[in-house]
């Protein structure tokens, strides 16, 4: 048993301090609200009270010989980019700058530390559209470069990263040019920036945050995607007066959880499947943001999208040919009912991420009757054998995160992780929201583990990608739907899927096989049995290495990071959906996963 001194001081950051943890009035295992995965007791209170190595290396080859001292100083590094930027080639101080030496530095630190943290929102001080407002939200379209290059005088890698940042709102408020505009110029700054080896352009900016920028604003035209052998042709119907549903894609495609729909549009654009003729094609593809513009409520930020929607609805329904490709990216398939019904006639194919999709009164019109009452699951919106469920996108800056931390399986040191929001949150809409679907499974998690040797579960935690990295076995509860977006994470992170949502059914059964890579657990037994079972599998080091080596080798058929991967990616595996139902070839269905588990 350690001596307590001072603690480890690599700890006492955000808040957190030494009497805060390790007050012996708190026990012989400190305050639990202060630990994760990382900040042990151990760690923090029985460590040290001599500053750690600040030399990256040093700390690592300490690590792997299992010193977790070392842990929250190596993470420390990792946030502010794990170099000492000091002595740097651009100071970015002019005092003539709109953006002064302390809104830099708190931007640096701020990019620096959401490569490996999950920061929501930005400091205040970092924020990048409010340093973008005291500097260049006079830059109207044909003017962003004039004023970038202005700032890049003194602070070239603030410049660059700082556009690039703001891109998604340069799109919304000035349009597509503004936002090419802009893309280009922060690529001539980066293509300078890139052999000086600038200290903070390299370290200090998360340049994962904009990894799709450059795709989603390449031209459409010229099939550059790969579909693969025997695709299905695919027309994708974007008629200009209707680009309301679609517009805004780098916007869209970082709000909330449900913006598959936009990797998804942007990859059908460039693939080389893509016909010019509908006559041609096997499918329609409709582009239409749902999710992201929320069509099902009557709101002032999408009144342009709704009107678009009826005629674009019309115009599809007045014609015939092939089924329309629909996307439905939420645990709310949010298009209004009355196009649903009527599409019906007219023949769609759905691809969604949750085959039980919500439903609620109102989404039938006050006059409807027959309709139940309050929220409940659709049973028969999916059509088993027909529709096919997608995986979910992971969110660039987060899937980079995920995988930067996804260590080798021997080097794990958690058994078991979930953290997230559940129905005893401090949120009264967080609360509401998972009550109105009797959502109880996340609070037994916590209730049934957090006090669990080798198991960190809780609220959110900015650590999150650290944590599900350095554990075993990652806990996937549901949500408001019987679909999550933590299953995807959890595979991004190498981490054992262990699936308690009791009727999901999951993507690409009939090309990867569950069984194999994950556990499918029943949601009313969360408790000792489940984590006896998890702890015996973690002591059978050839069946766990099996489940590992199983998650990373289809860890590729969720990543839609990868759209130019040739056999293995969420399109390759949605258009060999889609090739099988053109040819008849498609396995009959399995049947719903209602109350099937495997362990």
């Amino acid at each position: 048993m350690g001596v307590r001194g001072q603690g480890n001081p690599s700890c006492w950051q955000e808040g957190f301090s030494y009497s805060l943890c390790c007050d012996e009035k708190h026990g012989p295992d400190g305050n639990k609200q202060c630990w994760d995965g990382m900040h042990t007791f151990s760690s923090c209170c029985l460590s040290s009270s001599m500053e750690p190595s600040k030399d990256f290396d040093e700390l690592m080859s300490r690590g792997h010989t299992g010193d977790t001292s070392v842990l929250p100083a190596i993470m420390r590094l990792l946030a502010t980019g794990g170099e000492d930027c000091s002595q740097r080639l651009f100071a970015c101080d002019d005092p003539e700058s709109p953006i002064s030496k302390a809104q830099w530095k708190a931007f640096f630190d701020a990019s620096s530390a959401s490569r490996f943290l999950r920061l929501q929102p930005f400091p205040a001080d970092g924020d990048p559209w409010a340093l973008w407002s005291a500097c260049c939200t006079f830059a109207g379209a044909g003017r962003v470069a004039e004023h970038v290059l202005r700032l890049a005088r003194s602070c070239p890698s603030g410049a660059a990263a700082l556009l690039m940042a703001v891109l998604p709102r340069l799109q919304e408020g000035l349009g597509e040019a503004a936002a090419l505009e802009g893309f280009q110029t922060a690529t001539q700054i980066a293509n300078q920036l890139d052999p000086l080896g600038d200290c903070r352009w390299i370290y200090q900016t998360n340049r994962a945050s904009w990894s799709q920028i450059e795709w989603f604003l390449s031209d459409p035209v010229g099939g550059s995607l790969p579909c693969g052998p025997a695709a299905p042709r695919i027309y994708v119907d974007e008629p200009e007066e209707f680009k309301a549903l679609w517009a805004n894609p780098l916007l869209c495609a970082e709000r909330g959880l449900c913006f598959t729909e936009v990797w998804l549009h942007e990859f059908l654009r460039r693939a080389e499947c893509r016909v010019d003729d509908p006559q041609e094609a096997d499918f329609i593809y409709a582009p239409i943001y749902m999710s992201c513009y929320n069509l099902i409520a009557a709101v002032e930020r999408n009144q342009k999208a709704r009107v678009a929607l009826e005629g674009f609805m019309s115009r599809l329904l007045s014609q015939s040919g092939p089924p329309l490709l629909l996307v439905f990216s939420c645990e709310k398939w949010k298009l209004p009912q009355k196009w649903l019904q009527r599409l019906s006639q007219r023949g769609y194919v759905a691809a969604a991420v949750e085959a039980k999709p919500l439903l609620h009164t109102k989404d039938f019109g006050a006059t409807t009757s027959t309709a139940p009452t309050g929220t409940w699951h659709c049973q028969d919106c999916f059509r088993l054998g027909y529709d096919i469920v997608i995986p979910s996108a992971v969110a660039a800056t987060e899937s980079h995160r995920l995988k930067s931390f996804n260590r080798k399986p021997e080097d794990r040191s958690l058994l078991l992780t979930w953290r997230g929001e559940h129905a005893e949150s401090a949120s009264k809409d967080v609360r509401e929201g998972y009550l109105e679907v009797n959502e109880t499974v996340r609070s037994k998690i916590i209730k049934a583990y957090q006090y669990k040797r080798g198991a960190d579960v809780g609220s959110s935690s900015i650590r999150y990608s650290f944590l599900m990295g350095n554990s075993h076995f990652c806990l996937v509860p549901r949500g408001r739907g019987w679909w999550t977006v933590r299953l995807f994470e959890a595979i991004h992170a190498g981490c054992i899927p262990v699936l308690l949502s009791d009727e999901v059914e999951l993507p690409f059964q009939d090309i990867v096989s569950w069984e194999t890579f994950s556990v499918k657990w029943p949601m009313d037994d969360v408790g000792d049995k489940l984590y006896n079972y998890l702890d015996a599998l973690r002591n059978d080091w050839p069946k766990l290495k099996v489940l590992h080596d199983n998650v990373r080798a289809v860890s590729c058929w969720f990543d839609y990071l990868q759209p130019s991967h040739p056999t293995c990616s969420p399109y390759q595996g949605l258009l060999k959906q889609l090739s099988a139902l053109v040819s008849g070839d498609r396995p009959p269905p399995r049947g719903r996963l209602l109350k099937n588990f495997w362990f």
